[in-house]
């Protein structure tokens, strides 16, 4: 069992112990889950939602050039054992603009969906508080609490958060975290369910994916890796589920915990190029670790077309 396995365990284990309750189906494959209403006033764990993995692609990968802006990019991983986030910005803020980014648009449709994490509903690891946030570090999985950077205005950093509504932004106090850079980003487009990994403006891989049907969308916009989780050898989701900050915008809870979004992997191959999963990426085993490899923060852009 490796490291990150034991740790996943763990949080398992507390959860339970705390009266969450747990996906039982992780290592099912997304068709046949069957999305569940949560009770309000139970802790949901975070269960990365459903996709399926993709055959190794052994074509080198087309010249293409990015769509979004090519970094480098900053992250802030936390530094102490919770952080607190607040949704109004500090006193300066408003002089002073934000990076302008070729970023795609966030969904305009989040159908049937409440706020998650909300005070009467808390996402483990995710809590909602009266002014804002506040994050547990590590995060469920054993990872370093770790947020996409937009910019500094005095002593705060305003980022991006793995709440929903998807694209919800706010501020941390930058003494709470460290900041360092990411030179990689993920493009996904979802006309041609293509994935695309750049290094700065070059692309290192691209490779179809599978995507969410028209049910249960794939959210579009700017978000990025909060989550890795190491699959054992015989899930269909092996070797890698990587959270996302995006939740699914149709769906409450999946299978018993938090629709969160996922890059994973799936034994199906003949799933990718087309629209079958509950709102997850599925990738190529290939790919997928590569993905695996990049660092918590890396952007990962979802485009309509």
């Amino acid at each position: 069992m490796t490291p990150r396995t034991k740790a996943a365990l763990a949080a398992i284990v507390a959860a339970l112990a705390a009266g969450g309750i747990v996906a039982a189906t992780r290592d099912g494959p997304d068709e046949q889950a069957t999305p569940t209403t949560a009770p309000a006033t139970t802790a949901a764990p975070t269960s990365i939602a459903s996709s399926t993995a993709a055959p190794e692609t052994s074509e080198a990968p087309t010249a293409a050039s990015p769509r979004s802006d090519v970094g480098p990019y900053q992250v802030a991983t936390a530094r102490v054992s919770s952080v607190d986030v607040t949704l109004d910005a500090p006193p300066g803020a408003d002089s002073e603009e934000a990076t302008s980014s070729s970023a795609p648009a966030y969904s305009e449709r989040q159908d049937a969906t409440l706020p998650l994490p909300r005070i009467e509903q808390p996402v483990q690891g995710r809590t909602a508080t009266e002014d804002g946030y506040r994050f547990d570090n590590p995060q469920p999985f054993g990872d370093e609490l770790t947020f996409l950077v937009i910019r500094r205005v005095g002593d705060s950093l305003q980022v991006h958060l793995p709440v929903r509504p998807n694209g919800t932004t706010g501020w941390v106090k930058a003494a709470d975290v460290e900041v360092s850079e990411v030179t990689s980003h993920v493009e996904v487009n979802l006309a041609e369910r293509t994935l695309r990994l750049f290094d700065g403006a070059e692309l290192t891989s691209e490779s179809p994916v599978a995507i969410g049907t028209n049910e249960t969308r794939t959210p579009t916009g700017r978000h990025f890796i909060s989550d890795k989780l190491e699959e054992p050898s015989g899930a269909q989701r092996y070797p890698w589920s990587l959270g996302i900050s995006a939740y699914s915008e149709q769906l409450d809870t999946f299978d018993g915990g938090a629709p969160q979004i996922a890059l994973h992997g799936w034994r199906d191959t003949s799933a990718f190029g087309k629209a079958r999963s509950n709102g997850c990426i599925r990738v190529p085993d290939g790919v997928i670790e590569q993905l695996a490899a990049l660092p918590l923060g890396t952007p990962v852009d979802v485009y309509a077309e």
